[in-house]
């Protein structure tokens, strides 16, 4: 197209009548990957089942080698001798359960962006709802697991003549079920998942790369065959020993971009759990939800530092992403209405006795 500008031939614009004017310039649409342009529809489908198969696979491998085996053999046990694990082995769980949700994203993001969408505001709007559908599993295996120790704690009676011992024993349950989520969300699911990735979206990569381009490109202090073995594992590395370009080295340094569209699905997950426990009669419901309240305010604030100190520029072009989470903002808040109508039933506003 510029060859034939610059010889002289002139493009009308499809919706004007004045000429298009071309012009060299050493950026491009940041909204745009060129690369996927004419992608057959066949091959994105492809894509696609290879995407969720190595989603799927990531999750068995993290339930099944970290929050399984944590689960199966230090919580469990406690459930099978009539008592129930608390304090500082429910919060680890959730300190596992905050890690493995921003492992999911890196890897969801990571892996989405080879899907072949030609706009990233397409990208974004699939990685909000695939990583919103990820921590929501994730999540609720561990809910399920607080309440597998509950029903193996308590024995509830079902006979019509022990109707009292029924009642104590449904109060026992929703009292410890709520308990065993609140030590999970108290301060592992709420804040130290956070805290982790801040950590380890900096620092730790910055480190890492300084380290291995030392090494290899500087040092050079281990023979070639070795020093080929770490160049797999540095950012952006060169096809050869001898030189890494400045460009390459300014790509493995920099930080992310804004993640927004893995943010949202916490902010849709979270909130949902916390209002489905308002379902439950128990003097820990109005702690989690205090909880809420705080971990708002350390978003609010964590955000504002992420955001516009921490990541990158990263340009959003329209509004999709943001009309699509206020669509799934529907969710927490349905479950919230359900909530205010199951304690209409059980305060009986809704059939009263005649």
């Amino acid at each position: 197209i510029m060859r034939a500008y610059e010889d002289g031939k002139r493009f009308k614009h499809p919706n004007g009548s004045g000429d298009v004017i071309f012009s060299h310039c050493h950026v491009e649409p940041p909204n745009v990957d060129w690369q996927y342009f004419g992608l057959d529809p066949s091959d994105k489908r492809k894509r696609l089942w290879k995407f969720v198969g190595k989603l799927c696979l990531l999750v068995l491998i993290i339930q099944g080698c970290i929050t399984f085996p944590y689960t199966f053999f230090v919580l469990w046990p406690y459930s099978s001798t009539g008592t129930v694990a608390s304090g500082v082995k429910v919060t680890i769980m959730g300190i596992i359960l905050g890690n493995t949700n921003w492992i999911c994203f890196l890897a969801n993001y990571l892996t989405a962006e080879q899907l072949g969408y030609r706009t990233k505001d397409w990208l974004y709007i699939f990685v909000f709802v695939s990583n919103t559908i990820v921590v929501l599993l994730l999540t609720l295996f561990s809910v399920g697991t607080a309440a597998h120790f509950i029903t193996h704690q308590y024995r509830m009676a079902t006979g019509p003549e022990d109707f009292f011992s029924m009642l104590v024993s449904s109060i026992g349950h929703e009292v410890a079920f709520t308990r065993n989520v609140y030590n999970m969300l108290q301060p592992g699911g709420f804040f130290v998942g956070m805290v982790i990735v801040a950590i380890m979206a900096g620092p730790v990569p910055y480190t890492i790369t300084t380290l291995f381009s030392k090494v290899i490109f500087v040092w050079r202090c281990f023979p070639e065959c070795l020093l080929k073995i770490l160049k797999v594992f540095l950012p952006w590395s060169p096809a050869t020993l001898n030189h890494y370009p400045t460009r390459s080295a300014e790509k493995g340094l920099e930080p992310w971009e804004i993640p927004i569209c893995g943010n949202y699905a916490d902010h849709i997950v979270t909130p949902s759990l916390c209002f489905f426990l308002l379902s439950f009669l128990s003097p820990f419901t109005y702690r989690i939800l205090r909880g809420m309240m705080y971990w708002a305010l350390f978003m609010y604030i964590y955000f504002r530092w992420m955001h516009l100190r921490y990541h990158k520029t990263c340009y959003y072009q329209s509004h999709r992403l943001e009309v699509f989470f206020h669509y799934m903002w529907g969710f927490p808040l349905s479950i919230l209405a359900a909530v205010c109508c199951s304690w209409a039933l059980r305060g009986g506003y809704l059939f009263p006795e005649s």
